[in-house]
């Protein structure tokens, strides 16, 4: 300042005013930042909003194309419908035998409105019209034959090649002379398709109102249709928007569009094409823009609770940084303050001289706990006060990770007692010396609670393990001991045996006589089973009224014998309960190791099927496992896959069994019955398969099987002019 010729501002007038020059920078930068927060903020709204509008788009276009999916699956039923009759014996016999019964009995105006039907034109290999009709769905009348006008549209498709046959429904259309049709044109067929006729079938729909609104109540969603002319063009399209109109008569329109007409409405739009490949119609939908407004919406709200976050937390720093200006003011003043507290911890605390071990300085809650002044801790050791740390244990925590470590110990006090403490320790240097800062808590209290939750935890580990009703072992004990002693039985090369037992008809004890009886009948159960087993052996409740056994030290299979006749001789003893005598029995699977399974699963799993089997041969009985069983078992499971495939399939057939009316002599109704003829295993007898249907769950479905076999009969009868009885 002096050499350009300046006043130089005095030394107090610069600490004076370099706070505020530290304050108008610190302001400028806040400023700074929420100028960049502001724009920020504004783009990620845009961008958010943008996302939005994409998600609204999407699911716009889904909608779009659930329209057309929707569209081709009611014409499916079209094709279905064709397949139906192409694929019928009694279609092809009307070929070959012109028989106008088969016209009158399937081509009905009803039978036609409800295949949705508008158009039928049949013709044979020659091309010779055999039959054809137009439904008109107002009156349900049929005009047959057909107008020629109106078959000529559909001349070109009659006999198409394999491709347009393999199209969707939604691809098979055509424009005609009363608008746009769906087609399905098909050869008619034998079942066995043997003998072809060389004969066409061809069902068409004209898609009108009704077939709309039938797309619509299917979906739920609004619906409108737009019949685009067969010669499209920029005059066809004038009734639709500029947008859609270009989409329409693009050269490769895309299958769907969507519209955002403004910030409150979306319109989804999807195009069917003939099978020219020329846009036919067009199905459109619309919805209220909610997605967009909820997003836009909980955008504003976020961001602008993000700015005033940040805001508040910008006033909050430059609080805080005022309160720090004015905090080291009384920095010395806080130092006062800490010791104070310090002198106030329960903890004690005392500075150790690292060569020596002599104490420097402690706490009050040290000089509590040891009964002494200042003067007396001053003369005593760390050994003195905390026998367990040695100078070597004091070595390795100074040598420790961070100069510091974490041990218990034991803890003389006054009255020449000892209580565990934990023992901080930790290395520190002040004014050159290096010191040693031992923190020790008393965690008596905390070792009796240790202790107590040790007992605790005991007490759940047996809860978790047994059984709450009984008493006994349950599921978890088991699988956590079986594994041990099965190791023990392959390292002493014995055998094991493991019984499944399970009471017989125990559930109508349970609704007879009521649950608090059936749960002492339990008990005494699980305390017979109990008493009947040795010391070594386990007995298990695994649930509901069956129980496992494991027995170790059987000598051979006239051991196992005897200890089942045991078990059932315990369990079929009378019981009296509550002034009631009952009397139960058992049904009890046998599995031995290591015979017939080295592990648990497969112990269970073989004692399970062993049981089944006590079950199916009457009860009250024991049976031994046998790897026949398991043959039998793959059996049923075998007939069961068999028989889900045979439903629907020529394998089940109905027999029909007369009853006469012994006064007349005359068939007074027919019993339907089902057979099964197995292409492999022959005839299998309901005996056998009517069971594995009703275990498996199939017996809906194979009595709709038989539903439809009885009714189809029926009608072959009463168009044979068969007199029907019920």
């Amino acid at each position: 300042c002096r050499y350009w010729g300046m006043r130089e501002t005095p030394p107090a007038k610069r600490r004076v005013d370099a706070p505020r020059r530290q304050q108008h920078l610190l302001l400028c930068v806040c400023v700074g930042l929420l100028l960049a927060l502001g724009i920020s903020l504004a783009v990620a709204a845009r961008v958010f909003d943008k996302s939005f509008a994409d998600i609204e788009v999407q699911a716009t276009h889904q909608k779009a194309r659930q329209l057309y999916r929707a569209f081709n699956a009611d014409l499916n039923q079209l094709t279905i419908s064709a397949r139906d009759y192409a694929e019928w014996d009694d279609a092809a016999d009307f070929v070959a035998t012109r028989d106008p019964k088969f016209i009158a009995a399937n081509f009905t105006p009803d039978s036609l409105l409800g295949m949705h039907v508008d158009l039928t034109w049949v013709v044979d290999s020659a091309g010779q019209e055999l039959y054809s009709a137009v439904l008109d769905r107002r009156t349900v009348t049929l005009q047959s034959p057909a107008p020629a006008t109106l078959l000529a549209s559909f001349a070109r498709v009659l006999r198409g090649d394999a491709a347009l046959r393999e199209r969707a429904p939604a691809e098979r259309l055509l424009h005609t002379a009363r608008g746009l049709a769906a087609f399905s044109a098909l050869e008619i067929k034998r079942s066995d398709r043997r003998a072809p006729t060389g004969a066409y079938l061809l069902f068409a729909r004209f898609i009108g109102d009704d077939d709309v609104a039938r797309v619509r109540d299917s979906l739920e969603m609004p619906l409108e249709f737009t019949y685009l002319p067969a010669m499209l063009g920029p005059t066809s399209t004038v009734g639709l928007p500029g947008g859609v109109r270009r989409w329409v008569t693009g050269p490769a329109a895309a299958p769907t569009l969507v519209r955002l007409e403004n910030n409150h409405r979306i319109e989804g739009y999807a195009l069917a094409r003939d099978i020219d490949g020329v846009p036919a119609a067009i199905f459109s939908t619309h919805a209220a823009r909610e997605i967009y407004a909820l997003g836009t919406r909980t955008t504003r709200l976020l961001l602008g609770g993000i700015a005033l976050l940040i805001l508040a937390s910008s006033l909050c720093v430059l609080w805080l940084v005022h309160r720090l200006r004015r905090g080291m003011a009384a920095h010395q003043e806080a130092e006062r303050r800490y010791a104070s507290i310090a002198a106030q911890l329960h903890e004690a605390i005392m500075l150790v001289d690292i060569h020596t071990g002599n104490v420097i300085e402690g706490n009050e809650a040290l000089l509590r706990t040891l009964g002494s002044t200042v003067e007396q801790i001053r003369t005593r050791t760390t050994l003195d006060i905390f026998p367990d740390l040695s100078a070597e244990r004091l070595t390795q925590a100074c040598s420790a990770a961070g100069g510091r470590m974490v041990c218990e110990s034991r803890m003389r006090t006054g009255a020449g007692s000892t209580i565990d403490a934990e023992v901080s320790i930790s290395l520190m240097a002040s004014q050159g010396r290096r010191l040693i800062c031992l923190v020790a808590r008393d965690i008596s209290h905390r070792r009796e609670a240790e202790q107590q939750q040790r007992s605790s935890n005991r007490k759940l580990a047996h809860m978790a393990q047994h059984d709450s009703l009984t008493g006994l072992p349950n599921r978890l004990y088991l699988r956590a001991r079986l594994p041990r002693a099965l190791r023990f039985a392959a390292a002493t090369d014995r055998q094991m045996a493991l019984i499944y037992l399970d009471l017989d008809h125990f559930k109508k004890i349970n609704d007879s006589r009521g649950h608090a009886v059936g749960d002492r009948l339990l008990q005494t159960v699980a305390q017979r089973l109990r008493t009947a087993v040795s010391n070594q052996d386990v007995v298990v409740r695994m649930g509901g009224d069956e129980f496992v056994i494991v027995a170790g030290r059987l000598p051979d299979v006239g051991c196992i014998e005897a200890l089942a006749e045991r078990l059932q001789t315990a369990i079929q003893a009378p019981m009296a309960i509550d002034d009631i005598t009952l009397s139960v029995s058992a049904s009890l699977g046998v599995a031995l190791y290591p015979g017939d399974g080295l592990d648990m699963d497969s112990l269970l799993k073989h004692a399970d099927f062993a049981l089944y089997q006590a079950k199916e041969a009457g009860r009250r009985c024991h049976r031994l496992f046998a790897p026949d069983m398991l043959v039998r078992v793959s059996e049923n499971v075998a007939l069961e896959q068999a028989l889900r495939r045979a439903v629907g399939t020529t394998q089940l057939s109905m027999e029909y069994q007369p009853i006469i009316d012994l006064r007349t002599g005359r068939v007074a109704s027919l019993e339907a019955l089902m057979r099964w003829r197995h292409p492999e295993l022959g005839p299998i007898p309901p005996s056998q398969f009517i069971p594995i249907a009703d275990a498996s769950g199939m017996t809906s479905e194979i009595g709709m099987h038989a539903l439809r076999e009885v009714l189809a009969q029926l009608r072959a009868w009463i168009d044979a002019e068969v007199p029907v009885v019920p």
